[in-house]
């Protein structure tokens, strides 16, 4: 009987531990960039901003590796959050991979 309610114990522990939600947050900004004398380009910038005490972003990968975006391995604490920008002019960002020490997470748009 105590092996039961130590088990029980354990399963509902590790059950409230889990969390269906990412520990990050990922936010499409586009901004107009001004480069003379060729004139204005929209930028598009991936927003990742942690959600848990500390996480490691690794790598992002848009489009599935089709478009490029600078600013790899970034550390970043509750709240904090970090600006990626997504190389290329025609790259219309549809899906985001972000790599982190705490596993792979995939968003659309």
């Amino acid at each position: 009987m105590i092996k039961l309610a130590i088990t029980i114990t354990f399963i509902a522990t590790l059950i409230s531990g889990c969390s269906s939600e990412p520990p990050i947050g990922v936010e499409l900004k586009s901004r107009v960039t001004h480069y003379p004398p060729m004139g204005d380009a929209l930028t598009t910038e991936i927003h990742v901003s942690a959600q848990v005490d500390s996480i490691k972003v690794n790598s992002i990968v848009v489009n599935r590796g089709n478009c490029k975006a600078n600013g790899q391995g970034k550390l970043l604490n509750f709240g904090e959050h970090a600006k990626f920008e997504v190389n290329g002019y025609s790259c219309d960002v549809k899906e985001i991979e972000v790599d982190t020490e705490e596993g792979n997470f995939k968003f659309t748009f």
